[in-house]
């Protein structure tokens, strides 16, 4: 259909501008952090954490913004409701395992739930795949 088809140029889109920007942080993420000061390189594992939920987010497409497009805004609420508190018990307990590590795996783990409930919503409901493997060749 016309959907998929925008969907899956969609998902091209996001996937060939967030690989690029990931390489680059994972690359030269400490030289970058290292710009605002030698104390924040410490933060460079918790951002490549952050930043894999991220890739992993951008392999699902845009799955939000098609279900609130589509009129499913009161699940899409409730998806991202529910990890928000999930992320919130997550770093309840993490954090004082882990510190900042447990912080962003707790983020990152939470946005990977979420985006894959979503997911699997809209290939429920709307029988569409917004991932990028849904591109045809």
């Amino acid at each position: 259909s016309e959907l998929q088809r925008i969907v899956s140029l969609a998902a091209k889109g996001v996937f060939l501008t967030v690989v690029p920007v990931a390489v680059i942080i994972v690359l030269f993420g400490k030289t970058i952090l290292g710009l605002f000061g030698p104390g924040f390189i410490i933060a460079y594992v918790p951002l490549v954490i952050l930043l894999t939920g991220q890739v992993l987010n951008a392999l699902t497409g845009l799955v939000g913004s098609l279900m609130t497009m589509t009129g499913y805004e009161r699940q899409t609420a409730w998806i991202i409701g529910t990890g928000a508190g999930t992320n919130i018990a997550l770093n309840a307990v993490l954090i004082p395992l882990l510190g900042i590590i447990g912080a962003s795996i707790a983020t990152a783990s939470t946005t990977v739930l979420w985006n894959v409930a979503m997911l699997i919503f809209v290939r429920r409901r709307l029988g569409i795949n917004p991932t990028i493997f849904s591109i045809k060749r």
